[in-house]
């Protein structure tokens, strides 16, 4: 189990393994273990993550949710190595490439209509012509 999470923890990358109630099933020497493999393999790696994860990108989905699962990771892996300055530059720089890439990204992102606002419009108010829908007394 504790190979699984440390090859996690770089490939995805995932922090989950940091979470309180899941990083007391670690003992210390397993953990220190884990974040030293984040350190020496993840952290100098981070921009490629972030291209690799760019390029998985679907622009029907929102970018930044797209990367909030990788910024979470980092955040939790910037608090790890406070005492760090290495690491922590590698995090931050990630982080603001991050950045640039969700605003990057936005220029592509095509959401799809609600599926219940076949107008582009909300939900109470009737048709597009004013007239009521016959759903307007249940929806209120």
């Amino acid at each position: 189990m504790v190979a699984t999470i440390k090859e996690l923890a770089v490939d995805t990358p995932d922090a989950g393994f940091l979470r309180e109630g899941i990083r007391k099933i670690f003992t210390q020497n397993e953990l220190v273990d884990i974040l030293e493999y984040v350190r020496t393999t993840l952290l100098p790696n981070l921009n490629g993550h972030v291209d690799d994860l760019r390029g998985d990108y679907d622009r029907d989905y929102d970018p930044e949710d797209h990367f909030a699962e990788m910024k979470w990771a980092l955040e939790s892996y910037r608090k790890e190595f406070t005492s760090n300055p290495e690491a922590l530059e590698f995090i931050t720089s990630s982080l603001a490439l991050i950045e640039v890439v969700i605003e990057d990204l936005r220029s592509e992102y095509f959401p799809e209509p609600d599926s219940d606002d076949y107008y582009g419009r909300g939900s109470i108010g009737g048709g597009r012509d004013g007239s009521r829908s016959i759903f307007d007394d249940v929806d209120q």
